[in-house]
């Protein structure tokens, strides 16, 4: 009996935190233990709608959830199924220490760039803030005026790349190339900006609280984080403005030449001319010189 379910899935119950990537296909399942860990499922583009779940918890409950409506779900302490009935799909999922996350998950989705405020006033706030996976390149940058806060970035394999801790008016921000989270600890007010190069182009662009299941049921975990302030820029906007920034400095350039040239500074022409025309004008202006000079002999 063990060694069917052995066959029927892909059982993983030694799994360590980080991040993951699996491929689900018909005659392959998955299946994890999750003890003493959080799984966070993080689906960038809406999965098929033969994708199934279904969790065990330590009480021996089944539960069994359609994935095609929830883009994002929290799991913790109990062995998580997920199955498909065509072809194969791939799914994204962090496994973090069951400790982490406390106050709230939150996951942003944006084509280009996205900013906004943060705030918290609780000094007990644990919350993080989670990447997309469908990108090439990803950065983010936190400017916090908060002298409590304790900001810590984690890569794919859980390994703390920068730390801001209590320094006031600071400013942290780093680039990935693979997905990544942001944890926030204690009291904070800090402005949030997140930019990505991604691999397909997303119409979506906001932060929202990740739901969690209880006992069967999927819930919004109210969040100690309040947002504020938010400022979204599609992939296109970033591009025309970046155009427009270019075409302001060709035209601010040409006008700067143009009144050098006017008021006889620099002679702009004198890039334009052949080496012999060149040569032709100074003798010229020379001869002029010197006539002048002979003329006021005279």
């Amino acid at each position: 009996m063990v060694l069917v379910f052995f066959l029927a899935y892909q059982v993983f119950s030694g799994i360590s935190s980080g991040y993951y990537e699996k491929e689900i296909c018909k005659n392959l399942p998955y299946s994890i233990f999750v003890e003493n860990l959080t799984m966070v499922l993080l689906m960038d583009d809406i999965p098929p709608p033969d994708l199934g779940l279904s969790v065990i918890t330590d009480k021996k409950e089944s539960f069994s959830f359609k994935m095609d409506q929830i883009r994002a779900l929290k799991l913790s302490n109990m062995e998580v199924r997920i199955n498909i009935s065509s072809d194969c799909y791939k799914v994204h999922f962090w496994i973090i220490p069951d400790y982490m996350c406390a106050q709230g998950s939150y996951r942003i989705v944006s084509d280009y760039s996205f900013q906004f405020a943060a705030r918290s006033t609780s000094e007990k706030s644990n919350v993080c803030v989670f990447s997309q996976t469908n990108a090439k390149e990803l950065s983010m940058f936190i400017q916090s005026t908060s002298k409590s806060i304790n900001t810590t970035f984690y890569n794919s394999l859980m390994e703390r790349k920068s730390n801001l801790n209590g320094i006031q008016k600071d400013f942290l921000g780093f680039s990935f190339t693979e997905p990544f989270f942001l944890m926030l600890n204690g009291a904070y007010q800090s402005s949030i900006t997140y930019s990505i190069s991604s691999k397909t182009v997303s119409s979506e662009c906001g932060i929202e609280i990740i739901p969690m299941n209880i006992n069967g049921v999927i819930a919004i975990q109210p969040g100690s984080m309040y947002i504020s302030d938010i400022t979204c820029q599609s992939y296109v906007e970033g591009v025309l403005s970046i155009v427009v920034l270019g075409l302001s400095f060709t035209i601010i350039t040409i006008l700067c030449l143009c009144l050098v040239q006017v008021s006889g500074v620099f002679d702009i022409c004198f890039l334009c001319h052949p080496k012999q025309d060149v040569e032709y004008i100074q003798m010229q202006k020379t001869n002029d010189v010197e006539e002048e000079e002979f003329d006021n002999i005279e």
